[in-house]
């Protein structure tokens, strides 16, 4: 009877441990990496010209590193491909590009979320693609070749870097969008809406110095403050 209990005794401790090995989860959580709830609190890092899948790839290392949010390039389409400066020359305020897809970068956004890293987006909204003089490249979309008069400042190319009226209605290499002109507002915001919808939380305005401020009578920064995310710009 004892040696029979001893079995039995056993047998109930091996299938126990064997339950407890298959109900551990593996899964990576936020709480393992205790990284900071706000990108403001944390690291970025630069994932400069990375892919998104290339980013998902390295989010266990990235959390471990200790980086609280990830800064990607630009996802808009764009003019040329040879360079990485062609990522800072959009052709129209949609998501996709070679670095990935809008479900691409949802799923990256999913999964940065379970380890509590943040994507943050750097997003062209000053200009598009083009030259100096004002001509629009011909990959830039319709709607901005249809409406040049109105969608552009069209005052030719920047002069003076300390005047601050040259830098935000002047060109910096590329046509100079007129920020002013509510319907050039009203397409980057849906594309930062649709970015946020995509579980992005933050987002990085390049050339930022360059699009005029409240006091300057533009009311773009106001608008896209009224998107519930991290927003810095560059310079």
């Amino acid at each position: 009877m004892t040696l029979a209990l001893c079995m039995v005794l056993m047998w109930f401790a091996s299938v126990g441990f064997s339950v407890s090995a298959q109900e551990i989860n593996t899964a990576p959580t936020a709480e393992d990496y205790n990284l900071p709830k706000d990108c403001k609190d944390g690291n970025i890092l630069h994932c400069f010209n990375w892919t998104l899948a290339q980013i998902k790839a390295e989010l266990p290392n990235i959390a471990a590193a200790g980086f609280t949010s990830v800064q990607t390039s630009p996802l808009q389409p764009h003019d040329g491909s040879s360079h990485w400066y062609w990522l800072y020359q959009p052709t129209k305020f949609t998501v996709g590009n070679e670095l990935g897809s809008y479900s691409d970068l949802q799923a990256l956004c999913t999964e940065a979320h379970k380890y509590g890293v943040k994507i943050i987006v750097d997003v062209v909204a000053n200009h598009v693609a083009g030259s100096d003089n004002g001509n629009l490249a011909n990959a830039v979309d319709s709607v901005f070749k249809n409406n040049k008069s109105t969608y552009f400042h069209n005052l030719g190319s920047r002069g003076n870097a300390d005047d601050r009226y040259s830098t935000t209605q002047k060109n910096i290499g590329m046509p100079d969008l007129n920020s002013e002109n509510p319907a050039i507002q009203n397409m980057v915001y849906n594309m930062v809406v649709n970015l946020n919808n995509a579980g992005v939380d933050g987002i990085r305005w390049d050339a930022a110095k360059h699009i005029a401020l409240p006091s300057e009578n533009c009311a773009f920064w106001s608008k896209m403050a009224q998107i519930d995310m991290y927003q810095y710009g560059e310079i």
